[in-house]
């Protein structure tokens, strides 16, 4: 039987007040959360995260690439991705590149909760079902 494990969320922003925001809303939320804060080299490994919230917009490599990256790579494809930006073509641009959902910055924080928990949500009745088989 699966052990059930706290939900992991991979931060990739660059924006180094908005990073510690994030960390501090999330952890005090009850999820484990890694933070990327480069845009380069982005690369997730085992145990994967239930969710990757990306910055559009990094010094670097941008949130797009990042996210064709994992939405192509078979290892990583079921993993949802939410992109955070101020970029009014935000939704076009995350409809483009694979993108799970978007939320535009700047966001209320219960909205950003929102969203999270919808694909925590789905990712929990994955986790359930492995659990009976």
């Amino acid at each position: 039987m699966k052990e059930r494990r706290q939900k992991s969320i991979f931060i990739v922003e660059d924006n180094a007040g908005v990073a510690d925001s994030l960390v501090l809303l999330l952890v005090e939320e009850g999820y484990h959360v890694d933070l990327w804060v480069q845009g380069t080299d982005v690369s997730l490994s085992e145990p994967f995260p239930d969710l990757v919230l990306l910055d559009l917009l990094l010094g670097g490599t941008d949130g797009q690439t990042i996210c064709r990256q994992i939405k192509c790579q078979e290892a990583t494809r079921h993993i949802p991705v939410v992109l955070m930006s101020a970029n009014k073509n935000t939704p076009r641009i995350a409809k483009e590149v694979g993108a799970d959902d978007w939320i535009m910055k700047p966001f209320e924080l219960w909205s950003l909760l929102a969203i999270l928990d919808t694909y925590m949500d789905q990712r929990q009745l994955i986790f359930d079902q492995e659990v009976l088989e």
